[in-house]
């Protein structure tokens, strides 16, 4: 469809013949308003109306949807059932009667290929324990975690509010973009989460809040160390990300405890719905980025393409100074990689968060492009014509 958007674009048609030509492809009046009319939305609405009342449309137009995601639930997952009212060695008889591989041991972090019944002091009741499964993975996985909740109900295994469940998912193939990005959507998603799970699973001192991490010290973090770090090094979160160093997990611990599978089996999914976000749609293209990548393939065929990355300097009086590196217009597809200030003593971010540009500042920038004195001009016209720009490398 984007190829097809762009040839309506780049047409000598008027106005009204556009709109007209990307509402009858299937785009959002609102899309539409975006690309012709610089967001005039009440004159693509009018075109609209006629066009409606004229029966061009044998249905309503639809909306230009964004691609699906593959919710297929294929994940590698583990869990931790803190619950009581059982002792461990009649539980571990059962489980095996089963048919399910089971040993009692001491308390341990160990990852085994059979479940593993170990103590928690932190429970309270009567003969407590944890349950802890070996690597589980999918739908075969579920249908043995079914199997050991039949086995817990059977046994008569209860739970108080001291009980919790933890899940823990594969992140073996983690990006840090995908780090960044499961953390914000949780931190962002946690009242929503709170408001499905008991008071005392909300914020306690073993599933504590995100909202108390800055979700600046989050995007800025540049690896899995530095955004542990941003999280204190402490595993007692709702999300853990201590669980990546020794088991190349994230650990989901917010659930309350329970022996109830339906409940297990909709928490890990939702969880390894969240991760599937974080991995796919932040890195998908927008509408309209994947338009104008069209157009600008389209305006400059034949012309080579490569990756250059630059290093300028901000003179007085530039148009970027005071401006947050964000709010400007860079030339399409650039990338601003570092920014090193002339006055040690300016803070690299004001107390809004925002990355500003000063008189001085040296910007390395990174840039796909095909007309390198085009790009060149409009790097000046952004930060001054007081300093040469330099070509630090081609990738």
């Amino acid at each position: 469809m984007n190829e097809q958007v762009t040839n309506i674009l780049n047409q000598s048609i008027t106005k009204t013949a556009k709109i007209q030509q990307l509402l009858l492809l299937g785009l959002t009046r609102r899309q539409v308003a975006d690309l012709v009319t610089n967001g005039n939305y009440g004159f693509v609405q009018n075109v609209y109306k006629k066009m409606l009342e004229a029966g061009r449309f044998g249905q309503q137009p639809a909306i230009a949807a964004c691609p699906e995601l593959d919710y297929t639930f294929n994940r590698r997952f583990g869990i931790e059932i803190e619950a009581y009212n059982c002792e461990k060695g009649v539980l571990a008889r059962e489980l095996r009667e089963a048919g399910i591989a089971v040993a009692v041991e001491g308390y341990n972090h160990n990852t085994r290929d059979h479940w593993k019944l170990v103590t928690d002091r932190s429970l309270r009741g009567n003969d407590t324990f944890e349950l802890v499964s070996p690597i589980l993975e999918g739908e075969a996985g579920l249908q043995e975690l079914q199997k050991v909740c039949w086995v817990l109900d059977y046994c008569n295994v209860k739970v108080n509010d001291s009980c919790g469940l933890h899940i823990h998912m594969d992140a073996a193939d983690f990006t840090i973009e995908t780090w960044r990005n499961l953390a914000i959507t949780y931190r962002r998603l946690e009242p929503v989460i709170d408001s499905f799970m008991p008071g005392t699973r909300r914020n306690n001192r073993y599933c504590k809040c995100l909202t108390g991490i800055s979700e600046r010290s989050i995007t800025e973090a540049e690896n899995i160390m530095q955004l542990r770090s941003a999280f204190g090094n402490d595993r007692y979160h709702k999300l853990n990300l201590e669980a990546y160093a020794r088991h190349r997990t994230v650990e989901f611990r917010q659930h309350s405890g329970t022996t109830n599978f339906t409940k297990m089996e909709n928490w890990i999914r939702f969880a390894a719905n969240m991760i599937t976000f974080a991995t796919e749609i932040f890195n998908r293209k927008s509408f309209y980025d994947a338009v104008l990548d069209d157009m600008v393939e389209v305006q400059n065929r034949g012309k080579k393409r490569k990756i250059v990355r630059y290093e300028v300097k901000v003179s007085d009086g530039a148009f970027v100074i005071g401006k947050a590196v964000r709010d400007i217009l860079w030339p399409h597809t650039a990338i601003v990689t570092s920014i090193t200030r002339a006055n040690k003593n300016e803070k690299s971010m004001d107390n809004g968060g925002e990355k500003k540009t000063y008189a001085g500042d040296t910007i390395v920038i990174k840039i796909q492009l095909y007309d390198e004195e085009e790009v060149k001009q409009c790097l000046y016209n952004l930060v001054g014509r007081d300093y040469e720009i330099k070509e630090l490398e081609i990738v």
